[in-house]
């Protein structure tokens, strides 16, 4: 049997392998009282902090209040965050894309990879009103020269499938690679797919699930799917059912569907 996926990534910025955004800043990590003094006292990075706060506990409503004071006072973190919960219609907001390019868009103008990651994604997953693909591919390679590891990934993305761009998959590679260096796990699991069917670079199974593996560890997935497979099928590792069938359960507990009906398919009588 094959329970071979495809291996793709476009994940909003905030949501998946990356923590919410922090506002830059020297001092150490200061506590919910303390941080709502500062606020209060008009303190723009401790808005922010509270907004990572408040979502890091499940309190979008809240992370919302304090990341439209944070984006108030010019934190470009704050204003990412927010476009964030504004795309979604989150914490008791009204879902809007304009809105959230617009915030996205502030962000990304002053520098911040993260909303320059933010902007891009609008543009490519919104509806018609917003999706602009060209103009998408251009702010995920924006986004990864600012630093942030998803743009770098989703940027290669774009290149292999051609989404906004003319198909290069040589440079899609080296911008997966440069994700997976700096230790995005989702740049593995799509470099890893690379090396499994010759995209851009030279065919090599081995290669392949080393990067699965390290996908996989980093949390995506997508790697612990694909490792599955690999397990399973043999392709560039000794055939090993078992462990195959494990990992193939870590991904559908993560939410890996195609990994779900392997396991359904493995199980079944």
């Amino acid at each position: 049997m094959s329970t071979s996926s495809r291996v793709v990534s476009l994940c909003w910025v905030l949501v998946g392998l990356t923590t919410w955004a922090q506002p830059k800043k020297a001092a150490p990590a200061r506590d919910e009282a303390t941080l709502m003094t500062a606020c209060d006292g008009g303190e723009g990075a401790a808005c922010a902090e509270l907004g990572v706060l408040f979502m890091g506990k499940q309190d979008a409503a809240r992370a919302a209040k304090y990341d439209e004071l944070g984006c108030t006072k010019g934190v470009l973190s704050a204003c990412s965050n927010l476009s964030s919960l504004v795309f979604y219609g989150q914490g008791g907001l009204s879902a809007d894309e304009v809105r959230a390019l617009e915030l996205a868009r502030k962000a990304c103008d002053g520098g911040f990879g993260g909303g320059c990651f933010n902007q891009a994604f609008v543009l490519a997953e919104g509806s018609k009103a917003v999706r602009d693909e060209a103009a998408a591919a251009k702010t995920y390679e924006r986004a990864c020269k600012a630093g942030h590891l998803g743009g770098c990934r989703n940027f290669g993305l774009h290149l292999m499938t051609g989404r906004g761009v003319a198909v290069d998959e040589k440079r899609g590679a080296t911008f997966y690679e440069r994700a997976c260096t700096g230790g995005d796990a989702a740049g593995c699991s799509n470099l890893g797919y690379a090396f499994e069917n010759a995209q851009g670079v030279k065919k090599d199974l081995s290669r392949a699930a080393k990067l699965y593996e390290r996908g996989c560890t980093g949390g995506d997935a997508m790697g612990c799917s694909n490792l599955g497979r690999a397990y399973v099928d043999g392709v560039g590792v000794a055939v090993d059912v078992k462990k195959g069938l494990g990992l193939l359960k870590d991904a559908c507990a993560r939410g890996r569907q195609s990994a779900c009906r392997a396991v359904e398919q493995l199980t079944a009588p």
